[in-house]
């Protein structure tokens, strides 16, 4: 079955692609997520559980597992009917959730990977959809593609091929969609299969058309589940539709006429939905030389004693910066122009009379291009084991985010456990790089090296994406002060040992004279102490010192490269302290 959506220079491309993804698998039966637990198997024998509850709370694994905490295949195919009977009984997803992650979990240390195994990841995948839980949806969506390529039972292959494909292209990542319509071309389907997909494939054309109308007399015959991947999007669209079917600020249109092409359910669902709704949007490339609208008013302008105008609600901060120019179109409609000037952001317009801004028509300004490339200059910082800090030089999008353009961005791990919590945008420096933290999920230990993808998102202007390795180099914040100094001595006083870590934490360094504050005289060292003062004797007076500190946890941890120095004065012979 072909598609529209792939170009026609790219489809041998694609399928090479494809081919030599299918030998890598072949040729490679274990997946990541087995290497992952290789590393907390370390003897890596066989290892089968001897647990006979059906019911079993989800627990993050710190060590090896425990073949008595373990329930075997045959336990885990009665738990997972057991939890599914709970399912239809009482949806309590939070319970729910947690028992499918506990034999997801089973499943994963035992290296359990058959038809089993798909069934219970198709299965919650399904539910997570019904729950509206995406990012469930998307860690069992991840393990199905594995356990597909690896051989397992495809018999609902192109039921989750669908699901990939719309959760693609509702991302913007055309060439991941075009990949899986290659994969779906080569798979054999059922007559009812294949009507459900030719509802999708032209869902998705009208997608990417941007043709609303069509898309949302699809979107009710959508199949079930696949309609529920699309209600994390739908809004959007609905939004989209909202601009092509105003004209002007003021618009009257009848409420049935936008609950019908919005497939909204009654019109009392579609105010309501509506109302929450933003404004209307003016989206702008930031690279166009002007784009124009027009302000209207129901009774003439020149018979009025105000002016109709238009202002900006907030002034911009940053450079380069957008101009606004009004001119009167006719006798009852003001021409606005926006010249972008290459800026990047979010802000609104209000069309107004010259004595009422309060009272004036608002539409959303957004002006942005496409985001560009996401990179590291260098490696990610874990500090006190406590955090690992990531910066990432991507110039558009920083811009975008400083100027009011919603912050999306979504990290994802490659393995089957995820080590850290979500990440968070922490600061964006003068030079367009933004910095995250990640906090381990497991108190004082930072894993020695995590593949991760991150997606980050210019709303109406695409993704990007950039995978990277958290490999960190350690360090710690070194936070000490000089006092009680005088001409022979001074005191190190070293803020630490209070960041709730295990190990107790090592400072050593060293000190220079400075001479003319320009040559380094060696004086002497600093010997390794975990003491919170340091007392330095037999200075010289009236000398300047540079005082610099290195603190760790290990004597034989050399992966903590930071220094921190400070520089003072010794006091003169014969300086009173008054």
């Amino acid at each position: 079955m072909q598609s529209s959506f792939i170009p026609k220079d790219s489809e041998s491309e694609e399928h090479k692609l494809l081919e030599r993804r299918r030998i890598r698998f072949t040729n490679q039966p274990t997946s990541i997520t087995n290497k992952a637990i290789q590393l907390i198997n370390e003897t890596n024998q066989p290892l089968i559980g001897t647990c006979e509850k059906l019911e079993k709370n989800y627990l993050r694994l710190t060590s090896a597992p425990n073949p008595s905490t373990i329930r075997p295949l045959a336990i885990l195919e009665q738990a997972f009917s057991f939890v599914l009977n709970k399912y239809k009984s009482n949806n309590d997803w939070s319970y729910i959730s947690n028992q499918l992650k506990s034999i997801r979990q089973d499943l994963m240390v035992q290296s359990i990977r058959n038809d089993f195994s798909v069934l219970v990841y198709e299965e919650n995948a399904r539910i997570a959809l019904e729950m509206s839980d995406l990012d469930q949806f998307i860690q069992c969506q991840t393990q199905l593609e594995l356990l597909y390529d690896s051989g397992c039972n495809p018999t609902h292959l192109i039921e989750f091929l669908i699901y990939r494909l719309l959760y693609s292209l509702l991302l913007n990542d055309d060439k991941k969609a075009n990949r899986i319509l290659i994969e779906i071309d080569e798979v054999n389907i059922s007559t009812e299969k294949s009507n459900n997909l030719n509802v999708v494939l032209d869902f998705c054309s009208s997608c990417r058309r941007k043709d609303y109308i069509q898309l949302f007399r699809l979107y009710k015959s959508l199949p079930r589940l696949a309609c529920c991947l699309v209600n994390f999007f739908i809004d959007i669209y609905r939004k989209q539709m909202i601009q092509i079917l105003i004209w002007g600020f003021a618009p009257t249109l009848p409420t049935d006429v936008v609950t019908t092409m919005l497939a909204y359910e009654s019109n009392e669902i579609c105010q309501e939905r509506l109302s929450s709704l933003d404004e209307v949007e003016l989206v702008i490339n930031s690279k166009d030389k002007e784009r124009i609208f027009y302000c209207s008013s129901r009774v003439e302008l020149d018979k009025q004693r105000n002016k109709l105008m238009a202002s900006i609600d907030k002034p911009v901060s940053t450079s380069p910066a957008f101009e606004i120019k009004t001119e009167q179109a006719n006798s009852t409609t003001i021409r606005i122009r926006i010249i972008p000037n290459g800026y990047i952001g979010v802000n609104r317009i209000i069309c107004h009379w010259s004595n009422n801004i309060s009272n004036g028509q608002a539409v959303d300004l957004i002006i942005g291009e496409k985001p560009g490339l996401i990179q590291m200059n260098e490696s990610c910082q874990a500090y006190d084991r406590r955090y690992v800090q990531c910066i990432f030089h991507a110039p558009i999008i920083a811009r975008a985010f400083q100027n009011g353009f919603p912050r999306l961005y979504q990290f994802s791990e490659s393995t089957s456990e995820t080590e850290y919590h979500s990440p968070e945008l922490v600061n964006i420096t003068d030079e367009n790089e933004l910095v995250f933290n990640l906090v381990p999920r497991e108190k004082n230990r930072i894993p020695k090296k995590i593949s991760m993808n991150v997606n980050m998102t210019l709303r109406r202007f695409d993704s990007a994406y950039y995978k990277f390795h958290i490999q960190p180099i350690h360090t710690t914040k070194v936070d000490f002060r000089i006092e009680n100094v005088s001409s022979n001595h001074l005191t190190i006083v070293i803020k630490h040992n209070n960041t709730g870590l295990i190990s107790e934490r090592l400072c050593s360094g060293h000190f220079h004279s400075v001479d003319n504050q320009t040559t380094l005289t060696a004086v002497r060292d600093i010997m390794v102490t975990s003491d919170q003062t340091i007392l330095i004797n037999h200075l010289r007076p009236s000398t300047q010192y540079k005082i610099c500190l290195h603190c760790y946890y290990e004597r034989t941890d050399h992966s903590f490269k930071k220094e921190i120095c400070h520089t003072i004065k010794t006091k003169g012979i014969f300086t009173v302290d008054i």
